[in-house]
């Protein structure tokens, strides 16, 4: 059983060539997928799960069935030639024995770690690990973003507050990037860059716009509360949510479904963007 799925793995890959292996297909997988093959990034998604597989596959990924915690697995998902390997499962322990095998295989290989927080962050970077990104870090921060501008906080504080929180998160990454491009909150929530972004657009108009937008079962947003959306970075809020016939009680913070209709209010282009940024269209 274990020589056909190598097999099925290598007929994948003998083409593959600096190519991103995408370790586990779930819902943040298929979502990275769909990324980088919007940015013509090639990548080959591999997953222990059959219904992950079968899923991707139906969604016309390149996606097959295998255990990457085998260095057989990552010898045949072409590791040795990859560009990057992503492990999408929040599983340290996990990951900790794909980074043993990558540095063995393949050292110089870049390996980005998904997980629940950052109680494994030193482990995994000394393992191997060139970035390591905490899901209930970034979720947290989305929420105080949105908490302390309710609260009265000025966009200056928040965005200079969320950089400090990032700042040694994302030290290995952000060295990859020049102040004007960095994705990480630090360089952009310096006085003069925030400057510039707080000043207004004069080419725009006060007029808002509105757009309703249908949560698709790929986006990452599915299953997560109301306050997780960035909103702030968007640009736009949410006017309400409509589930079926009912509208939700949006001070309840409600979790988001699939098929939730959510409602966007903002200039014309924010919510154009908030609206393809919901499901991971951009």
């Amino acid at each position: 059983m274990q020589s056909l799925q190598l097999t099925h793995v290598v007929s994948h890959s003998m083409e593959a060539h600096d190519h991103v292996i995408v370790a586990g297909f779930g819902r943040s997988g298929k979502a990275l997928a769909r990324l980088l093959k919007e940015q013509q990034v090639p990548y080959m998604g591999i997953d222990i799960d059959p219904e992950n597989v079968q899923r991707g596959i139906l969604k016309g990924h390149d996606v097959v069935y295998g255990d990457i915690t085998r260095k057989e697995s990552l010898l045949a998902a072409g590791v040795q030639r990859a560009r990057a390997l992503v492990i999408t499962y929040i599983e340290p322990r996990t990951a900790l024995h794909v980074l043993h095998h990558v540095r063995e295989l393949n050292p110089n290989l870049p390996v980005i770690v998904r997980t629940l927080d950052d109680s494994y962050l030193e482990q995994l970077q000394n393992a191997g690990a060139v970035a390591v990104v905490p899901e209930i870090l970034e979720g947290s921060l989305i929420l105080a973003t949105q908490t302390l501008l309710s609260a009265g906080a000025t966009p200056q504080d928040v965005l200079a507050f969320i950089a400090e929180q990032r700042r040694e998160r994302y030290d290995l990454l952000r060295q990859h990037f020049d102040e004007e491009s960095d994705p990480f909150g630090v360089s952009s929530a310096t006085p003069q860059a925030v400057a510039k972004k707080s000043k207004p657009d004069i080419t725009q108009t006060d007029a808002l716009s509105e757009q309703t937008t249908r949560l698709s079962d790929e986006s990452l947003w599915t299953d997560q509360a109301i306050s997780a959306l960035p909103l702030m970075a968007w640009r736009v809020s949410v006017k309400h949510v409509i589930r079926g016939l009912n509208e939700l009680d949006l001070s309840l913070d409600p979790v988001l479904h699939e098929g939730d209709e959510i409602r966007f209010v903002g200039q014309a282009d924010d919510v154009r963007r908030a609206a393809q940024a919901l499901n991971g269209e951009i």
